[in-house]
């Protein structure tokens, strides 16, 4: 069963950049690359837990500012890394709102 949950407005979250948000005991990172395509991810790196949000965004991938790992966003895998990867959440864009599933 989904459960869609509203979590922003598509305005709340910079092109290439990022905003996390807290759900329970869940931190995930709200994306939106250059094509102002929107992704969302467990907001920690599988390596050494680096803020994602805190990354740099290229294209469909946020490196994260720890250790250069890059995280695929439409995947969540660490690409050519240990094939480690983080969660990532179906999102939905309606009427400028965000909606997450959990």
């Amino acid at each position: 069963m989904k459960s869609w949950i509203k979590v922003t407005s598509l305005d709340n979250i910079p092109t290439m950049g990022a905003r996390k948000v807290l759900i329970d005991d869940l931190e995930i990172g709200i994306f939106k690359n250059s094509k102002k395509e929107i992704f969302a991810l467990e907001n920690r790196c599988p390596h050494k837990d680096g803020v994602l949000t805190e990354g740099m965004i290229h294209g469909n991938t946020v490196t994260c500012p720890l250790h250069n790992w890059d995280i695929d966003m439409e995947t969540g895998i660490a690409k050519d890394e240990e094939a480690d990867c983080v969660t990532r959440y179906e999102i939905k864009v309606e009427d400028n709102i965000v909606y997450l599933n959990i």
